[in-house]
């Protein structure tokens, strides 16, 4: 009876996160939108990986089949595909035979399912060749999988160097969730590397089952995550500007340098105290949303002056720039008379930060203390 039950869960669950990865997808598809497109495929991949699965394992239990697992080549897509959507939102063309090696072991593995599917009825599929080359397969789909979770947050750190050149708040815009699910992925093949290996194959493991249960989850947490990101849905464009160098020691050098910018090192002085002033006087830090361009537009100076004058004058990003203002708010704010009981949360968001971890993190970075211990010796 228990038995059933779980079998009843596992059929539930994989149907069920199938449904939706296609629904989402087929969302996805309509927008139009090439990075939202691509979410899209993830999103197909992983049905069609979930479906494949489950199938190989109703198979080998059929034909009585010897092999552990028989690799599944949808899972080849998953990788390559997180990828590819960071390439696009980190703004880089991909050529046409990069695309084709991305896609090639897919091909290669579709060719053995193939091949396996064909001969399930010979003597074939329990000789050692067999499960040698489907073990193999499986541990090469494994390490793939490992490879882009690491090429993956490369890009996801460039991509967030980026947004903080421009952005005064990266929560709702970064990928890390992109990161989290190959993770989620890596630790699930291990786990079931682990277990088989621990045993020695002393116990049953029904291998591409557990590949469909961590699958199905994969695909309900995607779909979770897929409608808490606005991104998805909309296509932001975020306006990415080169950080300029910083001279220190050559004054022939840093004139050359305002030269090409069309700054001198006088007007870059004049430029700084303008923006110091203007984020005194009308602090634009508490917009949440904040950008680089909207503040460059009120200043009426180029985004790429505005980057350079912060970035030469006190050496960090706009996201730090900004951030240190709402902290300086904040601390002043904790200390007020008026402000006694308030919560600091309250403080926080009145200030510009859109997120309490986030706040939470960057107070203790810069001030070396909590936000609450710092109210509390301050009073």
């Amino acid at each position: 009876m228990p038995q059933n039950i779980i079998q009843h869960f596992y059929t539930v669950g994989s149907a069920s996160s199938m449904l939706m990865a296609i629904l989402v997808a087929v969302v996805l598809f309509r927008s139009g939108c090439s990075h939202q497109t691509r979410i899209g495929f993830i999103f197909l991949a992983l049905a069609l990986s979930t479906l494949t699965n489950s199938l190989l394992h109703d198979l080998k239990i059929r034909f009585e089949l010897p092999v552990l697992v028989v690799p599944d080549p949808f899972q080849l897509l998953i990788g390559p595909l997180f990828y590819l959507y960071l390439l696009k939102k980190n703004e880089r063309v991909i050529e046409r035979l990069t695309l084709i090696a991305y896609t090639l072991p897919f091909v290669l593995a579709s060719v053995f399912l193939a091949w396996f599917v064909a001969n399930l009825d010979s003597k074939v599929m329990r000789s050692p060749t067999a499960q040698y080359l489907s073990s193999g397969l499986s541990f090469v789909i494994y390490l793939q999988i490992g490879i882009y979770y690491f090429i993956c947050h490369k890009q996801i750190k460039r991509l967030e160097q980026q947004l903080k050149d421009s952005c005064s708040n990266i929560d709702r815009i970064n990928q890390n969730w992109v990161e989290q699910i190959l993770l989620i992925l890596v630790i699930g093949y291990s786990g079931i590397t682990l277990l088989y290996l621990s045993n020695h194959a002393a116990i049953y493991l029904p291998v591409n089952k557990s590949i469909t249960v961590i699958l199905a989850g994969i695909t309900y947490l995607m779909v979770y995550r897929t409608f808490r990101r606005p991104e998805i849905f909309t296509d932001i464009k975020i306006s990415i500007e080169p950080k300029p160098e910083v001279e220190e020691h050559s004054n022939s050098k840093e004139k050359n340098k305002y030269q090409k910018s069309g700054l001198t090192s006088n007007q870059v002085g004049v430029i700084y105290i303008r923006v110091q002033n203007y984020m005194v006087k009308h602090k634009p830090f508490i917009e949440p949303e904040l950008s680089l361009g909207s503040l460059a537009r009120r200043l009426q100076l180029s985004n790429h002056h505005l980057s350079q004058v912060i970035n030469h004058k006190q050496e960090v990003n706009f996201y730090d720039f900004i951030n240190s203002y709402r902290i300086d708010e904040v601390k002043q704010q904790l200390i007020a008379q008026q402000n006694i009981g308030r919560p600091i949360l309250t403080i926080a968001l009145e200030a510009g930060f859109n997120s309490k971890a986030t706040f939470n993190r960057i107070f203790k970075e810069r001030v070396q203390t909590t936000p609450s211990q710092y109210r509390k010796e301050n009073r």
